[in-house]
Parts: C-alpha cells; sequence; structure tokens
C-alpha cells in the first residue's frame, strides 16, 4: 500500500493550515483500521466513517480471534466513526449526516472520490463541491469488473454506475490529474463552525 504521488505531503499541508480531514469508505472498520496504521493516516486525518465490522458469530469476541492487544487494532488520533448498517455509496444522505455530526455546512466542504458514480454524483446531490479524482480510477479495468461481481453492491447500483459513465451524465465541477494539484484550484483554511467556504 502506497499513497499516490503528492497525497501524503498535500494531507500534512492541509492539517498545516488547520483544515477538517475527513474519510468516507465503504470499507469495513477492521479494514480501514489496517490501511490508516499502514499509510499513516491516522496522524493525518481527523475523523474516519466507515461501516461496523461484520458480526462474529455467538459466543465469540473479537479478542478470541485477535493476536495483539486491542490497542494493536485502534487508532491513535483519528476519531473513527460508523455509518449505518447496509448504507453505501452513492447515498447523499450519508454525506449530509457525516456534515451535519461534525457541525460543517454544505459550502464549506470539498468531496474528492475517484468514482464518478459513488463520489462525484453523490457529493452533487448532496451539494457538497465535488473534485474527481482521475489518478485513482480504475473503472476500466479487470479487476474492478470482478469486483463488481463479488461485492455487496446490488445490481441496479453496478448498472446505474455503468450508464453515468458511459452516457457522461455526471460531469465533475473539478478533474485531478495528481492529488497535489487540488491545492491550487482550492483556497483551504482553517476549520471554524463560522468559517464558511473554506475548509
Amino acid at each position: 500500500m502506497n499513497f499516490y504521488p503528492g497525497v501524503g505531503e498535500t494531507l500534512a499541508e492541509l492539517r498545516r493550515r488547520g483544515v477538517l480531514i475527513i474519510c468516507y469508505t465503504e470499507s469495513l472498520a477492521y479494514y480501514s483500521q489496517y490501511r490508516f496504521r499502514k499509510l499513516g493516516l491516522d496522524r493525518l486525518v481527523d475523523h474516519l466513517y466507515s461501516p461496523p465490522d461484520h458480526d462474529l458469530p455467538e459466543g465469540l469476541s473479537r479478542e478470541d480471534i485477535r493476536f495483539h492487544a486491542a490497542s494493536h487494532y485502534a487508532l491513535e488520533h483519528t476519531d473513527h466513526r460508523f455509518t449505518p448498517v447496509g448504507e453505501y455509496k452513492p447515498n447523499p444522505d450519508i454525506l449530509r449526516s457525516i456534515l451535519r455530526d461534525l457541525g460543517v455546512a454544505p459550502d464549506q466542504a470539498v468531496y474528492i472520490g475517484d468514482n464518478p458514480h459513488k463520489d462525484v454524483w453523490m457529493a452533487q446531490q448532496a451539494g457538497i463541491l465535488d473534485v474527481y479524482a482521475a489518478y485513482g480510477a480504475v473503472q476500466d479495468t479487470e479487476a474492478y469488473a470482478l469486483l463488481r461481481k463479488v461485492s455487496h453492491w446490488p445490481d441496479h447500483d453496478v448498472v446505474e454506475e455503468k450508464r453515468r459513465i458511459e452516457d457522461g451524465s455526471v460531469q465533475p465541477s473539478l478533474t485531478l490529474n495528481r492529488f497535489d494539484e487540488l491545492l491550487n484550484h482550492i483556497c483551504f483554511t482553517a476549520f471554524g463552525r463560522n468559517n464558511h467556504g473554506g475548509g
């Protein structure tokens, strides 16, 4: 696992400026936390939103299946919160609820994602400035086609995603070829509850 070029440095710069950094993923809690620890995101991101972990069989606890102390699996700095079970992208209500949870107005937020349907369209529907991360797009690869087949995505979501990508009905507000280009387009400022349009 590695960052795309410019990601680590840009996140560090945003953090230096006092920007509130939030990650939202469909990966379950365990996998999300693992990636955060491996990539060093725990020191860069304020809040992580993900689905909780799978339920365990009755009578079995997480401690029963873990090899390390609980502290080994937990994030030290990032506040990890959970999205509702069974709710996935592209659901604009999840984005709205995350913003409400943190006291952020839609015009204070920027949403960056690499999927026109699951990210760009969702952000647009939520009234949040959308940024398309073209450098991370994998929707046309064989691996992504396999992921669609084995994922939790309902058939109608897969069909709708394909339709929106092919017909071009989703047009991003901003497209990045590298993550660090973000700083050339948006003036980020320290987050404050009464500070609109900045961070």
